[in-house]
């Protein structure tokens, strides 16, 4: 797939190297929940195995959205609180529509 989207989007895209989009993802397998990989599918080993703990690193267009496991560049505390006091609104919308 990233070399078809390299062709459609020319100089841009379709290899890592300076200058180019990436998006790039790091997974830690070395984990208990990733153990006892024999050599299969390691695309079937993220799919059916991986948790968003493995996710070490994480970048799209070049910008580093986690690092070390952390989400950068955001306020975990105010997004926590935004997303509690909209699933609260929406339990009261839909209490009232009952």
């Amino acid at each position: 797939m990233a070399r078809f989207t390299g062709i459609l989007t020319g100089a841009l895209t379709g290899t890592l190297e300076e200058g180019k989009r990436a998006d790039i993802q790091i997974i830690n397998p070395n984990t208990l929940n990733m153990a006892g990989f024999g050599g299969g599918d390691p695309a079937a080993l993220i799919v059916y195995s991986a948790q968003p703990e493995n996710v070490e690193t994480v970048i799209v267009d070049g910008r580093i959205i986690k690092a070390d496991g952390k989400l950068q560049g955001i306020n975990l505390e105010e997004q926590l609180r935004a997303s509690n006091a909209s699933a609260k609104k929406l339990l009261e919308h839909s209490e009232s529509q009952m």
